[in-house]
């Protein structure tokens, strides 16, 4: 029941170190932050964190 969270959670603090740096430079786009997680949490619950985090540097 918890498998597929379980193995998103994982995988979350190697992906932290990348994130901040992209979320910095999105920072520097204008963006605000909270839309930008917002964002995230969407594509997290939709999809794989890989695949989330692609969408997130995309949008």
């Amino acid at each position: 029941m918890y498998g597929d969270f379980y193995q998103k959670a994982i995988h979350l603090e190697e992906i932290n170190k990348s994130l901040k740096i992209k979320l910095l430079a999105k920072i520097k786009t204008r963006k605000p932050i909270n839309h930008l997680v917002e964002c995230f949490r969407v594509f997290l619950l939709k999809n794989t964190v890989r695949t989330a985090l692609k969408n997130i540097l995309v949008h």
